[in-house]
């Protein structure tokens, strides 16, 4: 699971609710100090891990910040580009919808999780964001992007009042 609390705005009493409810493995959230999780799965052939890599990409919004954007997507590209035998996940909000040279360079050699739960389940992608908390989301921009050593079951997306994102819980294995 991940989500944008804006800056400690979001409901935490619908964010715990949410947690109770559907129990995800993890939680990584951007604005947080820096950690890589590397969640352990069962599977058949005993478990597996997982690296967890979560983001928050600086909006392309001001001028100024444009080369920061380029700085912290190009690191964190640099960062991908080391993972290439282990089994990764990028999630959280990229500010990038999938037409976004940004958001094009992250998933370069990965998938798009929430593409490839329509395709499984025939259902459609859903938007992430809305410029105001509790307006009518817009654009999809919030992303969980999988090594296609992966197989994404589902990509559920849950509002998250008083954030401007939307929650995303997505069902990943081997």
């Amino acid at each position: 699971m991940t989500a944008n609390l804006k800056a400690g705005a979001a409901d935490s009493r619908c964010l715990i609710a949410l947690l109770e409810r559907e129990a995800p493995d993890a939680l990584p959230l951007p604005c947080c100090d820096a950690w890589i999780a590397r969640i352990d799965l069962p599977g058949s052939a005993g478990p597996a891990q997982i690296e967890v890599i979560n983001a928050h990409i600086i909006p392309p919004h001001f001028l100024l910040c444009l080369w920061q954007r380029r700085l912290q997507v190009r690191a964190l590209r640099s960062y991908l580009d080391c993972l290439a035998l282990r089994p990764h996940v990028l999630l959280g909000d990229l500010n990038s919808t999938g037409i976004f040279p940004a958001y094009r360079m992250l998933a370069r050699d990965l998938a798009d999780a929430a593409l490839l739960s329509a395709a499984r389940n025939g259902g459609s992608v859903q938007p992430t964001w809305s410029p105001r908390p509790g307006w009518r989301r817009m654009f999809r921009i919030d992303h969980a992007l999988v090594d296609p050593s992966l197989s994404v079951h589902s990509v559920r997306v849950f509002d998250l009042p008083g954030s401007d994102h939307s929650a995303l819980i997505v069902d990943i294995g081997f």
